[in-house]
């Protein structure tokens, strides 16, 4: 696998939907469970925020 194009940063409002859709189809698959997807969202937006509390990074490749 090549990772020249692989780039590590930290997340941001633009990527809230797919940190949403993430969260959900990993709490489907690992756990077997539904989320709040109201209150899934607020506290990913809360993060996106307010860093200082935590935090998420993404990976893309190419902009993907």
């Amino acid at each position: 696998m090549n990772h020249s194009n692989l780039n590590v940063r930290a997340a941001s409002s633009a990527d809230l939907d797919r940190l949403v859709e993430f969260q959900i189809a990993m709490a489907r698959e690992t756990e077997d469970k539904g989320l709040d997807v109201v209150k899934l969202r607020a506290g990913i937006e809360y993060l996106l925020v307010h860093p200082d509390e935590g935090f998420y990074l993404v990976a893309d490749r190419d902009g993907d």
